[in-house]
């Protein structure tokens, strides 16, 4: 019974990750002011990492590379609890950095199985899914290393300009800013005034848009050489 219950999971193992990528995400905002919702928010965040870790990077050279890069950025999450908080900013852009190249590199790995792929099934279509969100996480992340490497790029509504003074509320704030970039959608409470953060915006919403247009295209066109493909190769 339990090797039937892990075959089960490998064969749906994009689902446990979306499952944790749209926890997280779900989480974040409603976590804020709340120690027990702050808690729940840190150990979902690097359960993500984890998850990540055993589900996307499946070739063992993979998988150690990504290990070199995944566990500074879980280290330094919990080491900002301890260190000084002179040493928070530094430990900051450690951290954003780490995760962006993690993230990144995650993402480049689905894609490129899902364009290696001949055949499509609903676990691909869940891959394609978590690829996307990813990609949302790791532009908040490239977004807040550049807020704190040059202050003042970003233009925050002063009703939410007070989350940018703590390590959670920042990346809560900047994930937001990143998924409504990425879906094109914006409000306007976040804008960027300087060149480093004005050009990853217009990349962001250029990759979002590319992303499902391509990936679209791609899923669609192995279904349907999928269903046109003849079941007896001798009737051809």
């Amino acid at each position: 019974m339990g090797n039937a219950l892990l075959n089960r999971l490998r064969q749906r193992k994009y689902l446990v990750l979306l499952l944790t990528v749209a926890s997280t995400i779900i989480v974040q905002p409603l976590a804020h002011g709340f120690l027990a919702g702050l808690i729940l928010y840190e150990v979902l965040r690097n359960l993500l990492v984890v998850t990540v870790l055993f589900i996307v990077f499946q070739r063992r050279h993979v998988r150690l590379v990504s290990l070199l890069v995944g566990l500074p950025a879980i280290a330094s999450n919990w080491a900002h609890y301890t260190v000084p908080e002179g040493f928070e900013p530094a430990l900051a852009v450690i951290h954003h950095a780490f995760l962006v190249a993690f993230l990144g590199f995650a993402v480049a790995v689905i894609l490129r199985r899902i364009f290696e792929r001949k055949v499509v099934g609903d676990d691909d279509v869940l891959g394609a899914i978590c690829g996307y969100m990813l990609a949302g996480i790791a532009w908040g992340s490239l977004y807040l290393l550049v807020e704190l490497l040059v202050p003042g790029s970003f233009s925050v509504h002063q009703a939410i300009a007070g989350q940018l003074g703590s390590w959670y509320s920042r990346q809560s704030l900047f994930d937001y800013y990143s998924l409504m970039t990425l879906t094109t959608i914006g409000y306007s409470d976040i804008t960027p005034t300087r060149p480093p953060a004005i050009s990853l915006t217009w990349m962001e919403a250029m990759f979002g848009q590319f992303y499902i247009a391509v990936i679209v295209a791609q899923l669609v066109g192995l279904r349907l050489a999928e269903v046109l493909q003849p079941s007896d190769p001798k009737s051809t």
